[in-house]
């Protein structure tokens, strides 16, 4: 019998982190943020780990928190139920398994870290092409979509046009020094 408990648990384990991997977003760095190509694997997962924050999420609705259909469902109910029982068994009378509690207190707060950082992250559609690839990333920035466009008609733009070009602002963006940069350098080609 405690062979199938060993298995059992193994599937859910498995299945918590195929849940997990599903809601964390795309494992990919943009140009901003990845390191140099000799970084080590804990470098290049460090610099994806520093940029988690700012990357922009798809918005959920009440229906991803629902069962069996919702993907934020099973992360959720297993950190709170993690929480909530190690401190039941760590803290409670009459308990004799504190390893366990502690334990289970110490996978579930990290998980509960982890969901309550996703749904903090800025909410928006994720690019196609990850934001960074044409200017270095900032926060807050210029937005990317609008960026790219003008940097795709900048070819019929006379001067005046391109110093009249504005961008709204969006985190994350571009860095705003950068593409101003590149904006003053493309007017300056231009002799009217």
């Amino acid at each position: 019998m405690s062979g199938l408990r060993w298995v059992w648990g193994l599937v859910v384990a498995v299945l918590m982190v195929w849940r997990a991997a599903e809601f964390l977003g795309p494992f990919r760095l943009d140009a901003g943020e990845r390191p140099p190509e000799e970084a080590t694997r804990g470098q290049r997962v460090r610099a994806w780990c520093a940029g988690w924050r700012r990357r922009p999420r798809g918005p959920l609705s009440i229906a991803d928190w629902l069962p069996h259909d919702g993907r934020m469902f099973l992360p959720s109910i297993l950190a709170v139920g993690l929480v909530y029982c190690g401190g039941w068994v760590l803290f409670g009378h009459d308990q004799t398994f504190r390893l366990g509690g502690a334990l289970a207190l110490s996978a579930g707060i990290p998980l509960l870290m982890t969901i309550v950082g996703y749904v903090s992250r800025p909410v928006g559609v994720l690019p196609a092409s990850p934001v960074g690839s044409t200017f270095p990333t900032a926060w807050p920035g210029y937005q990317a979509g609008e960026v790219d466009r003008v940097f795709a008609e900048l070819g019929s733009m006379s001067r005046d046009d391109i110093e009249g070009v504005r961008f709204g602002k969006a985190a994350p963006g571009y860095e705003m020094d950068a593409v101003d940069r590149a904006l003053e350098q493309a007017a300056r080609s231009r002799l009217t």
